[in-house]
């Protein structure tokens, strides 16, 4: 095992930004705040501006209403579907999925409550490998807290251990990392690592930032690019039920920015923030004074307000080559949404309560090229089969035609590949 980390410089340079912009300009703070303590010296974070361009910002006007009564049914907009079960045993029975991640057409599961483990598939469903194991030993972790992928490595972080660990792609040990601050998501880019902590780094709360992101060096895990979103007023979204992680698509990472509807990319080498898309819903996006009494009065289950408000809140974002794709909840429904990259075309609606479509809503989902993948438990279809069966037998047959395989799917069968290919 590598020799553990542990020092951090002590003065590191962050860049701060609010989300009240003026021109493409972010408000500059003078002070420090102290973040975490290591070994015997407190480190804190400098303020300096964060540039953000927005002067290419695509505004994307949708009106929810329209969309909604439209509805839309995700197979009559796809050149091909195909499920695939992955191959089930022993070592490969998946309990509950957290995330995955496609690389060189192998797939890569992550199920951090029930098998507490990392799974290898190949695409058609052949298990190829355990990555690492449960336990407490050397090469061993608790729990798979966060995963992220590259061509050569795999890295578990186990929040309970406070380390990510280093596998090879065929499942062996390699190294480990101590990291001495807590996040919530991170990604191994090029040399080093990026953590999106939200607001959050050994439980501290830094009441003047809503959005932070730290870049580090490998070996060293020397701090060298930070940044916050500043909103002294919205601090208290963390642990409203927000998700907002960080989206990578090749080396880039794109994100949503806290309580708004605006996507952003980052330049991490440039140290710069691009608007691509400003998405406009009119009356249906709650205006961040409502949201701020409402975080007031009651931070917990945000979602669940806004939308009794009959709001729309963003659930995910998904990012593929041509397409953004959007998940919204609007009048206790689900509402996808493919937005064209470069001209800003937008196609979608509601998903149709009885589509084997709506399995996507809370499945995680992957876009790759023309492609969206899902992974779905098999329980779940078989409910939802089983519905359209009893109720919409015509429906029924046309499934089985699309579908062979839901004849023979058996509730103990493990995670099920769905995917789409579009035009």
């Amino acid at each position: 095992m590598n020799k553990l980390v542990s020092t951090i410089l002590a003065t590191i340079v962050v860049f701060v930004s609010s989300c009240e912009k003026k021109g493409s300009e972010y408000k500059v703070q003078d002070q420090k705040v102290p973040i975490f303590q290591n070994a015997e010296h407190q480190v804190a974070l400098d303020f300096k501006e964060f540039d953000t361009d927005d002067s290419k910002s695509l505004t994307i006007q949708i009106d929810l209403d329209d969309y909604f009564r439209k509805g839309v049914n995700i197979s009559t907009f796809s050149k091909n579907l195909s499920y695939t079960i992955l191959e089930a045993s022993d070592n490969s029975l998946i309990g509950e999925i957290d995330n995955f991640f496609f690389n060189n057409d192998d797939l890569v599961i992550a199920d951090s409550k029930i098998a507490k483990s990392v799974f290898k598939f190949k695409s058609d469903g052949t298990f190829l490998s355990k990555i690492g194991r449960y336990g407490q030993g050397p090469g061993e972790y608790l729990s798979p807290t966060n995963v992220s992928v590259d061509n050569e490595e795999i890295y578990i972080h186990s929040e309970f251990q406070g380390r990510i660990f280093v596998y090879a792609q065929d499942g062996s040990f390699k190294k480990d990392y101590r990291i001495p601050f807590l996040f919530d998501d991170f990604h191994h880019q090029r040399d080093g690592f990026l953590f999106n902590t939200f607001n959050r780094i050994n439980g501290h709360i830094p009441t003047i930032a809503n959005y932070m992101i730290v870049a580090t060096s490998d070996e060293s895990l020397q701090i060298n690019n930070s940044g916050f979103y500043f909103d002294p007023e919205l601090y208290m979204k963390l642990r409203t039920g927000y998700d907002n992680r960080l989206v990578r698509s090749g080396d880039d990472f794109f994100f949503i920015k806290p309580f708004t509807s605006d996507i952003h990319q980052i330049d991490l080498e440039a140290s710069k923030v691009t608007e691509l898309m400003h998405l406009d819903f009119g009356d249906k996006w709650i205006e961040k004074e409502a949201l701020i009494e409402m975080l007031k009065r009651n931070p917990v289950n945000i979602r669940s307000q806004i939308m009794e408000k009959g709001m729309a809140v963003i659930e995910e974002l998904l990012v593929g080559d041509k397409y953004f794709m959007i998940k919204i909840l609007y009048k206790n429904r689900l509402l996808k949404f493919f937005i064209s990259r470069t001209t800003g075309e937008v196609n979608g609606g509601a998903v149709l309560i009885d589509d084997i479509d709506q399995l996507t809503a809370i499945e995680p989902s992957f876009l790759i090229g023309n492609k969206i993948i899902s992974l779905i438990e098999p329980s779940k279809l078989l409910r939802i089969v089983e519905k359209v069966k009893q109720e919409k037998p015509h429906d029924y047959a046309e499934l089985l035609k699309k579908i062979p395989q839901i004849k023979s799917l058996e509730f103990s069968d493990n995670i099920i590949i769905r995917t789409h290919e579009f035009n």
